[in-house]
């Protein structure tokens, strides 16, 4: 029988007591950037002047072959989770959750979340198509 990720699930609970599932956006990492320099940390968005327009080189994991025991796998995954705030992710906690295809459950857990760093979304005019109406406000992990 050979062992292979059958979910995986990022949920942000906030200190209210709520809990909000992101939606894995597939296939989009390589219209990821690099930024330079900061904004506040009150911001849901980086600025486009903080934008390097050179490609940041991130592979996405693969999810779908076997995994071999005892071999690391790395790779990036995009999560979105709307209606978010950047209080939101500083005082709650994150999980992240992989099923395998033995029905175990992989857990890690974060608080104090740091709100998204130097990698971000290329901005577009376009946001990917993830089978739900549109928010003003969400996050990309």
């Amino acid at each position: 029988m050979t062992l292979r990720i059958a979910d995986l699930q990022l949920t942000l609970k906030s200190p209210d007591g709520s809990t909000k599932v992101g939606e894995r956006v597939n296939g989009d990492l390589k219209n990821w950037q690099r930024r330079e320099g900061r904004g506040s940390e009150e911001e849901s968005d980086w600025p486009q002047r903080t934008i390097r327009k050179a490609p940041a080189g991130l592979l996405e994991l693969d999810a779908a072959s076997p995994l071999g025991c005892g071999a690391p796998r790395e790779g990036w995954l995009h999560f979105r989770i709307r209606s978010t705030t950047p209080s939101d992710l500083k005082d709650g906690s994150v999980e992240f959750s992989v099923n395998d295809s033995f029905s175990h459950i992989h857990q890690a857990i974060a608080s104090k979340v740091p709100l998204p760093g130097t990698v971000c979304p290329s901005p577009t005019n376009e946001e990917p198509d993830l089978g739900g109406k549109k928010d003003d406000e969400h996050h990309n992990f």
